[in-house]
């Protein structure tokens, strides 16, 4: 259960972050992962190894958004 929240909680910020200063892409990759999280994490005794997809966006996702995040903190003037 805290897997499908987990998924739906990066599907949620996912669609957030499209309007603010985050590059679409990335806001439409998070909700992608997102949604895949929330199938694969509901379905996990199902599809087996087809949850490596999810395993292999997730931290993909956390990179590119705290690389996007720390940008913004040195464009703002902090470390």
């Amino acid at each position: 259960m805290a897997g499908v929240l987990t998924a739906a909680g990066i599907l949620l910020l996912s669609l957030a972050m499209r309007r603010g200063p985050f590059p679409r892409a990335l806001g439409l990759f998070g909700a992608a992962t997102g949604a895949v999280g929330v199938v694969s994490e509901a379905l996990r005794p199902v599809i087996e190894s087809a949850y490596l997809l999810y395993g292999l966006l997730l931290p993909t996702w956390f990179i590119l958004t705290g690389w996007r995040l720390w940008a913004l903190a040195r464009e703002h003037g902090r470390p």
